[in-house]
């Protein structure tokens, strides 16, 4: 069969499942949502020997190209934990699972709902340190596939003959034979019946599994163990990697201007910006020269990069253009995902701004007033615009995502608490949303309303 064959038609194959896949809820008897992407097989595989194909009812979203494996995720995460990495970069559909349980191994799997999404997330999250696993992404093979990492050879891996070795044994005795925790789901060898054939579509799944052994194809993308110390994106990579878009260093957000006089603002700062959503802006003097700078930490590195790039360009031609000087920019320390990240993506969105409606809210309680709640909640360091406008609406940006997600909370709170006779009663029917970072509007925010008025 020809490898084209192989990688674009799941069904080019006499037998679509090489792993004789068995759905968990099929195996168990146990039908609940969390089973329902999670596939259990015997087939004593582990990821650093073999790339499964993704099971064979996500095949039309793997012909689409909109699925991915993901290997290096830590072992004890949970699917909802797992989702929300790859919510940061679109909307995530499902979130297949296969289990070994004759290896004890775990094979993710996520689909996304475009193509420009996986893409995206593909060259986004691989190589990501993630509690001191890293993670690698590589486009979902046809459910038909069960690639042979040693037929690549050990070196693409970066795995010598002795951990190959012992990663290959059979005899796993310090290992918890018992049962073993999948999230929330039970999979025991007692409660899990997979010996027997499941008819699977047209694809009698009793089969001797075939492993197919063709070179790395150019659609596969494999990932590569081997890592380089160095954090500049410019690094060359490994060969096996020549046609991918180069991912750039997942924790390179943070960009420094340093030497910034004591009249720059926070709002200063966040004019400057176009490039993309912002996590926070921070003030430090520096212990070394004592004198004061400003931390910026973006949402994505590439927008970062972009930032850092036009503000040394700036040097280059010798003229100012975001700042009123040339600003002395310099790459911070790598700086991980955490919450506030998370919640920056799907579901939530949040970000430094908050939109907040009522109609005629801001003739009884003023501009002032919110801005002194705003204040008192996340301190005055932290609020950078407080825009009030047709008497009921207003708009508020933070300093940081953290506190724009508080004062969401505390005027959500004030709301729920409205309409039982309480001081409170004013906020009843307030809407609180986020909305778009300053950062990523062409132009910056509108501030032209004829009764609009700073607090």
């Amino acid at each position: 069969m020809a490898t084209h064959d192989l990688l674009t038609n799941p069904l080019a194959v006499r037998n679509p499942n090489p792993l004789n896949l068995i759905p968990y809820s099929v195996a168990t008897g146990i039908y609940s949502p969390e089973g329902k992407d999670v596939y259990i097989t015997h087939a004593n595989i582990r990821p650093s020997t073999h790339v499964p194909g993704i099971p064979s009812p996500y095949s039309q979203e793997q012909l689409e190209r909109r699925a991915l494996y993901i290997s290096g995720i830590p072992p004890e995460w949970q699917t909802p934990a797992f989702r929300r990495i790859f919510q940061i970069y679109g909307t995530v559909e499902k979130c297949p699972i296969i289990f070994d349980l004759a290896s004890q191994s775990t094979f993710r799997f996520v689909v996304m709902q475009t193509r420009e999404e996986c893409l995206r997330a593909r060259d986004s999250v691989h190589g990501f340190v993630l509690e001191r696993h890293m993670i690698f992404t590589a486009e979902a093979l046809p459910s038909s596939s069960l690639l042979s990492l040693y037929s690549l050879g050990l070196d693409t891996l970066g795995l010598s003959t002795s951990d190959a070795q012992i990663d290959n044994r059979e005899d796993r005795k310090d290992e918890d034979e018992g049962e073993i925790e999948l999230g929330d789901l039970d999979i025991n060898q007692q409660n899990v019946g997979i010996n027997g054939p499941y008819i699977y579509g047209s694809g009698i799944l009793d089969q001797t599994p075939i492993t197919h052994r063709h070179p790395s194809p150019p659609q596969i993308k494999l990932p590569t163990v081997s890592v380089q110390g160095a954090e500049t994106e410019n690094e060359s990579q490994p060969p096996t990697r020549k046609h991918r878009p180069t991912p750039l260093n997942l924790t390179a957000r943070v960009v420094l201007i340093l030497n910034i006089p004591h009249t720059l603002t926070l709002s200063d700062i966040s004019n400057a910006v176009r490039e993309g959503p912002v996590v926070c802006i921070r003030f430090g003097i520096d212990s070394d020269t004592s004198l004061r700078f400003s931390g910026i930490v973006f949402q994505h590195a590439q927008d970062a990069q972009t930032f850092y790039d036009i503000l040394r360009g700036e040097h280059s031609d010798r003229t100012a253009s975001r700042f009123r000087f040339l600003a002395n920019a310099v790459k911070g320390d790598p700086f991980p995902i955490n919450e506030d990240i998370i919640a920056m993506g799907a579901p939530m969105y949040a970000s430094r701004r908050l939109t907040i409606v009522k109609k005629a809210f801001f003739f009884a309680f003023t501009g002032k007033n919110l801005q002194t709640l705003c204040e008192r909640e996340v301190g005055r360091e932290n609020v950078q615009l407080v825009f009030v406008y047709n008497g009921g609406n207003a708009t508020v940006v933070f300093a940081e995502v953290r506190a724009a997600i508080r004062m969401k909370d505390r005027l959500e709170r004030l709301r729920e608490g409205a309409g039982n006779g309480s001081t409170c009663s004013i906020y009843e029917g307030l809407q609180v949303s986020f909305s778009k970072d300053p950062c990523e509007l062409e132009g910056g925010l509108n501030l032209q309303a004829a009764d609009g008025y700073h607090a």
